[in-house]
């Protein structure tokens, strides 16, 4: 089935689709061709009118030098007339072949303006905010985790691990002004936290607030 796919695909590649601008200027450089092989004819005719007048002229026969050359006129009458078509025909195959280059350059700008377009879309200002909070609750929820694996690891482990990460560095040929470096957190605390910090100042006042003076004995 892939030989056989393959050998599809080399086929339409052999026999692209033509167009009908192709068509016209195929057809217009078919007359051409004709019109060109018929002035071919007629310069023979000319050429051969011409040399006939002279040698009748060399044997004094002036009536029929003269009626050779008016053939020769005539002629040379058809041949102005195919030269003038042969022209035209050039101008209106250049005017199609200049339409047709026209076209694909209209068309290939016009793809590359929506294409231009739909980036444009893509790199919206909504969808570069998403894209920065998705990279932002990405780099939170690593931090989170980091601070939970944290704790679970006593130091002699954190210092292997390190040392094996540096081994890994080591091998990949990365060097720490490589790496990618996590953010600092700047998350504002929570009301909870904010109410446990203001307990334990309130409990640190009660506890500095010195004790009243003892009352004076009132004489008896």
């Amino acid at each position: 089935l892939g030989t056989m796919g393959n050998l599809l695909a080399k086929k339409k590649q052999k026999n692209p689709k033509i167009s009908q601008a192709d068509m016209a200027i195929l057809e217009l450089k078919g007359q051409r061709d004709k019109l060109l092989q018929h002035q071919k004819q007629i310069q023979s005719a000319i050429d051969q009118a011409q040399k006939v007048a002279a040698a009748l002229i060399k044997e004094k026969k002036k009536d029929r030098a003269l009626l050779a050359l008016k053939k020769k006129k005539l002629h040379t009458r058809r041949l102005t007339k195919v030269l003038d078509q042969v022209m035209h025909m050039e101008e209106l195959i250049s005017g199609v072949e200049t339409a047709q280059r026209d076209k694909e350059v209209f068309l290939a700008m016009k793809k590359g303006s929506e294409s231009l377009k739909e980036i444009r879309q893509e790199l919206s200002l909504e969808n570069v905010e998403n894209l920065m909070n998705e990279s932002a609750d990405a780099v939170e929820s690593q931090n989170r985790i980091s601070e939970m694996l944290a704790g679970n690891f006593d130091a002699e482990e954190e210092e292997a691990m390190n040392r094996e990460l540096d081994s890994m560095m080591g091998e990949a040929g990365v060097t720490m002004e490589q790496l990618e470096l996590p953010s600092v957190p700047s998350k504002e605390p929570t009301l909870l936290e904010q109410k446990g910090v203001g307990e334990a100042e309130e409990e640190e006042e009660e506890e500095e607030e010195p004790l009243p003076p003892p009352a004076e004995a009132v004489p008896g």
